[in-house]
């Protein structure tokens, strides 16, 4: 600053400490020290984000009570075979015990199940995301996510779920 000052001014070279003293005293130019302690916290309700909800547990019984219950609303391709439901009842079985999670597998109709659970109207579909929140958590679940999509259709499903809540 006090060098453009001598150049804008056309002083000599010789003056520059004395001109930067002079800025310094007058200018009340603050240390990076001083400057962050100048600065107030903002206090805003929504950021920073300090708290986080975890979903591991759920009612999954209520959560299956009610995909059976909406299985006898959506069009008729979309409904749940009595295989399906044996499925549906797994599933919960499994995601109701993740101290068993890594003695368990999940079977192909298992994913079948889950993947025309996503399908169903966005008017249906909150009890099958609270199912996959949990159903994620199982190891066996990357499965859906494997492929050259990386499982790019669910979360395109989820997110227009969201953004249309």
């Amino acid at each position: 600053m006090a060098e453009k000052f001598i150049a804008q001014e056309g002083l000599y070279k010789d003056s520059l400490n004395q001109i930067t003293q002079f800025i310094r005293t007058n200018a009340n130019i603050r240390t990076p020290a001083q400057q962050a302690a100048a600065v107030k916290p903002t206090t805003n309700k929504y950021f920073p984000y300090l708290f986080h909800y975890y979903f591991e547990q759920l009612n999954l019984d209520k959560i299956a009570q009610k995909i059976k219950e909406f299985a006898e609303t959506v069009p008729e391709e979309l409904k749940i075979s009595e295989r399906e439901l044996l499925s549906l009842d797994r599933i919960v079985q499994l995601l109701s015990a993740p101290n068993t999670y890594h003695n368990t597998e999940i079977y192909t109709g298992e994913f079948d199940l889950i993947k025309k659970l996503i399908t169903w109207p966005k008017d249906k579909i909150f009890p099958i995301l609270d199912l996959f929140r949990v159903f994620i958590l199982h190891p066996h679940s990357q499965e859906l996510f494997k492929g050259s999509d990386y499982g790019a259709n669910y979360t395109g499903v989820f997110l227009s779920t969201l953004m249309n809540a």
